[in-house]
C-alpha cells in the first residue's frame, strides 16, 4: 500500500487537473477531486494500519508458541545430560543460554517479520514501480538496493557476528558465576571467602566489559557505514 500511495496521488492529482480544465464549475470539481484523493489515501492508510496491527497480533501468537516450545525442549535435553555433565558445569550459564535463546527468537521474529520483511516488500515494490514509469531510475535503484544489501550482509556476519559470539559468551560466564555464587552463598560465607568471590567476579565482568565493548563498537561502525552508503546512494 505505501508502495502504491505515490502513484495513486500523482494519478488523482493528473485526474484532478483535467477535470478543472474541462469543467466549467470548476470549484465543485475541486472540491470533489479533492475529497476523493482524501478518501482514497485515508483508505489506504486505515487498510495499513489494519493489517499492521492484525500481522502483530499474529506473530505475537507465533512468536510465544515458539518461545514455548524452546524452553520446553531445552529443559528436556538438559535434564537427560550426564550426571558428570551437571556436576562440571555452571546451572546458572546454562540458565542463562536457555533464557538468551527464547528471548533470541523473539528479536529475530521482531527483525524478519517486522522490520526486514515489510522493508523488502516496500523496496521491491518502489524499484518495480519506479522501472514501469523510469526504466533507468528503476534499474540505478535496483542495483543501488543490491550493493547495499550485500555489504551490510557481509558485514554483519563477517565482522560484527564474530565479536558478538565471544560477548555473548562471556556474558553468559558472567551469569553462570552471579547465579552460583548468590546461590551457593551459604557454603562461601561458611569458608569465608567473600573477597575470593567478589575478586573472581571482579575479572569475570573486566572480561565481559572488554568483548562487549569490541561488539557494540563494531555495531557502531556498521551502522556508519550503512548511513555512509545510504547517503551516498540516495542523491
Amino acid at each position: 500500500m505505501s508502495s502504491a500511495s505515490p502513484s495513486i496521488t500523482g494519478r488523482n492529482n493528473r485526474g484532478a487537473s483535467s477535470s478543472l480544465r474541462r469543467s466549467s464549475n470548476w470549484r465543485g470539481s475541486a472540491w470533489h477531486a479533492a475529497i476523493t484523493a482524501f478518501a482514497v489515501l485515508g483508505a489506504l492508510g486505515l487498510g495499513a494500519t489494519l493489517l499492521r496491527q492484525g500481522m502483530y497480533f499474529n506473530i505475537i501468537k507465533l512468536t510465544l508458541k515458539m518461545m514455548s516450545e524452546i524452553a520446553a525442549n531445552a529443559f528436556h535435553r538438559v535434564r537427560r545430560f550426564s550426571t558428570d555433565w551437571h556436576a562440571n558445569s555452571f546451572a546458572g550459564s546454562t540458565v542463562r543460554k536457555i533464557t538468551r535463546g527464547m528471548w533470541a527468537l523473539d528479536l529475530l521474529n521482531d527483525t524478519l517479520l517486522i522490520a526486514l520483511f515489510p522493508s523488502l516488500i516496500m523496496l521491491v515494490g518502489a524499484t518495480l514501480l519506479l522501472g514501469w514509469r523510469w526504466p533507468m531510475m528503476g534499474a540505478v535503484v535496483g542495483v543501488g538496493s543490491l550493493l547495499y544489501i550485500a555489504v551490510t550482509v557481509a558485514l554483519s556476519l563477517g565482522y560484527v557476528a564474530p565479536a558478538a559470539r565471544l560477548a555473548h559468551a562471556r556474558d553468559t560466564r558472567m551469569g553462570g558465576t552471579l547465579a552460583d555464587a548468590v546461590s551457593c552463598n551459604g557454603v562461601v560465607k561458611a569458608f569465608g571467602a567473600e573477597a575470593r568471590e567478589e575478586l573472581l567476579l571482579a575479572r569475570v565482568i573486566g572480561k565481559w566489559r572488554e568483548r562487549t565493548r569490541h561488539t557494540w563498537t563494531r555495531g557502531t561502525i556498521n551502522g556508519g557505514v550503512q548511513g555512509a552508503m545510504l547517503v551516498a546512494i540516495l542523491p
